[in-house]
């Protein structure tokens, strides 16, 4: 069967950016990354990211080390909107290697084969609202912390199932 990793990524500063239209510029430039308006479009600035999530809705990602600084960033620029740093409330998990699409489908409704890499989705994972994100070389998943005990159970659970087929 086909090989699949799963691993916890390092903590990260994670914001739920809101904002219309008018600030969305001013927004991405104090964030230091894009903002784009395309609903699961990932942008990707150096080491920060962005994906949007609804009309006026985007999570962003940065190292853990830059998220003062964002915030105080967003704090002083002419944006109207939210700034909520999340960071605390998520955990992320990367699945690499040729069987990570079958293994989200373990947990996950969605056809992951129509998620082009650079795009981003909200969804469920058996019953669980995620975050998920695919690249080109992996997906990764962002679950709320309550949940990670169970998420990461049934990740194992699937990754056992298709190392025995």
């Amino acid at each position: 069967m086909a090989d699949v990793t799963i691993r916890t990524l390092t903590r990260a500063a994670r914001f739920s950016v809101r904002c219309g239209e008018a600030d969305r510029t001013a927004a991405a430039e104090a964030l230091g990354v894009p903002l784009i308006g395309t609903i699961g479009a990932i942008a990707v600035a150096g080491p920060r990211r962005s994906l949007c999530l609804g009309p006026d809705e985007w999570i962003v990602a940065a190292p853990l080390e830059d998220g003062p600084a964002m915030t105080a960033a967003f704090a002083a620029s002419p944006a109207v909107g939210s700034l909520v740093e999340v960071t605390n409330r998520d955990v992320t998990f990367a699945i690499t290697g040729p069987g990570g699409e079958e293994l989200l489908a373990h947990g996950c409704p969605r056809d992951l084969s129509k998620l082009a890499p650079g795009r981003g989705v909200r969804t469920v994972f058996d019953g669980v609202s995620v975050v998920l994100w695919r690249f080109d070389d992996r997906f990764e998943m962002t679950v709320w912390r309550s949940y990670v005990p169970f998420v990461e159970a049934l990740l194992s659970a699937a990754a056992r199932e298709m190392q025995a087929a």
